[in-house]
């Protein structure tokens, strides 16, 4: 064995290089992949803070779409409000009438005058002059049509308010078919002018959930269902539970759906329609926020014979482990 000192001291050198080569390569690749990590880390939150303003924007260019349509229904029961009112006005004008008769006829009464078969046919003039019997019959009916309207108004507005609110980042009980109804009410100019909505729900008990979010779910589906009719046609929406979970279906007799579109229909920015019509997002986030339910989207469709989208949701909601998983708050 060779043990010239200068031998062993070059070896040792050599070694010694060695060592802080791949120490400072070690080095330079663990700051490497820290500030990977780090740009990772940073990427990951810019995108989940674009998650949560892609599924704020779609709602709200949701909502924007809608508010024509709604202002359209506040109207009608506005207007025939305001008819009712111009009606009321112009009784209580001819009752005015009236009650300066009956109050002349009431003081010569009390007075004892002579007149008084004089100011009982000027009372009775005056009652037949405004048609006093028609107008006492008709009260009833324009107050209740008023209030009917006023009514209709509140629900319309309320129901619109429910809808577009920011949602709330907490799980709460919400009653399925009450969010359908909602629904409903927002999307009724959309609809009506297009198909016959005919409703099919089920007794259910409340679910644990994200009920905004939800609304946005079945609003995509209904105007989707609209958009897919020609002329006319019919919009059945139905709902059932069981006891682990609820589930709504959402179909229509448009054109239906290829094969090969229903495989990607959930993708993002996939969209069939004309463009400037349709951003291809809706099915994507309503399918994102289905997952983050822990329930599942399906569809059923064949060309020319309509589409049907269902939805099955937990009761007990999303589990902590996964609503991490799936980034419920995000979506």
């Amino acid at each position: 064995m060779n043990h010239d000192p200068e031998l062993l001291q070059r070896r040792f050198d050599r070694e010694r290089r060695a060592r802080k080569e791949a120490e400072s390569l070690l080095e330079e690749r663990s700051r490497s992949l820290y500030q990977a990590n780090a740009s990772l880390q940073e990427a990951m939150n810019t995108l989940q803070s674009c998650q949560v303003q892609l599924v704020q924007s779609e709602k709200m260019a949701s909502v924007g779409q809608l508010a024509a349509g709604v202002a359209h229904e506040i109207n009608n029961p506005i207007g025939f409000i305001s008819s009712n009112l111009n009606t009321l006005r112009e009784y209580l004008t001819d009752l005015a009438a009236v009650m300066k008769e009956a109050k002349a006829l009431s003081r010569s009464v009390l007075a004892g005058a002579i007149d008084l078969h004089d100011r009982a046919q000027a009372f009775g003039r005056a009652c037949e002059q405004v048609d006093l019997e028609y107008i006492l019959g008709d009260l009833e009916a324009v107050v209740a049509e008023s209030i009917h309207g006023t009514d209709r108004v509140r629900k319309i507005v309320a129901d619109l308010r429910d809808f577009s609110h920011i949602d709330t980042p907490n799980l709460t009980h919400t009653n399925l078919n009450e969010l359908i109804d909602q629904t409903l009410t927002v999307a009724a100019h959309e609809l009506k002018y297009k198909a016959e909505v005919v409703r099919q729900l089920g007794d259910m008990p409340d679910i644990l959930c994200y009920g905004g979010k939800l609304s946005q779910v079945i609003l995509n589906l209904l105007v989707n269902a609209a958009h897919a009719i020609g002329e006319r046609g019919r919009i059945t929406v139905r709902s059932g539970a069981d006891d682990a979970s609820v589930w709504f279906e959402i179909e229509d007799d448009g054109c239906g759906i290829p094969e090969e579109n229903q495989r990607r229909i959930f993708d993002p920015f996939f969209t069939t329609k004309p463009v400037g019509t349709g951003t291809g997002l809706g099915l994507h986030l309503s399918a994102r926020i289905v997952e983050a339910h822990a329930g599942r989207i399906a569809v059923r469709s064949k060309p020319g014979q309509g589409a049907t989208f269902r939805v099955e949701l937990p009761i007990a909601g999303p589990t902590a482990d996964q609503e991490e998983r799936t980034g419920a708050r995000a979506a």
